[in-house]
């Protein structure tokens, strides 16, 4: 809560106090910190009094490269992913091509059909059976 932390920093005896900066009240300054992205501030209605929750953001220089860093990986292996797809759909359009090119033109599918002839299917047959032993009788 906002109002939690005014009363931290006021504790510390160095602090500065908010009559001497140019907001006027609290509500005014943690809205100028969610305006410029210095702090994650929501407005919070569960308590009754209402309020501002502060979330501090973590601009470490080192956690930030990083992000970059991920975020230029992630960017390539997009970009390496698509060049990969587009090198095999030439590919395909070239082989079927050159199936054409063989074939002289005329495409031959063979349906299933034709190759199992109805008349000539027997049926299965299957059985069942336990797979425990029978205990045998003297």
């Amino acid at each position: 809560n906002a109002n939690n932390v005014y009363q931290e920093v006021i504790a510390d005896k160095q602090h500065i106090h908010m009559n001497a900066t140019h907001w006027t009240t609290l509500t005014d300054f943690v809205q100028y910190l969610g305006r410029t992205k210095k702090c994650i501030v929501e407005e919070n209605h569960s308590d009754g009094n209402g309020g501002w929750m502060v979330s501090y953001i973590e601009r470490d220089a080192g956690i930030l490269a990083r992000q970059e860093a991920q975020q230029r990986k992630e960017a390539a292996d997009r970009k390496a992913e698509e060049a990969f797809l587009e090198r095999m759909k030439t590919q395909r359009i070239e082989a079927a091509k050159a199936l054409e090119k063989v074939t002289g033109g005329t495409s031959s599918r063979v349906e299933a059909e034709s190759i199992l002839d109805k008349e000539s299917i027997n049926p299965i047959k299957m059985g069942i059976s336990s797979s425990k032993a029978k205990k045998r009788e003297p």
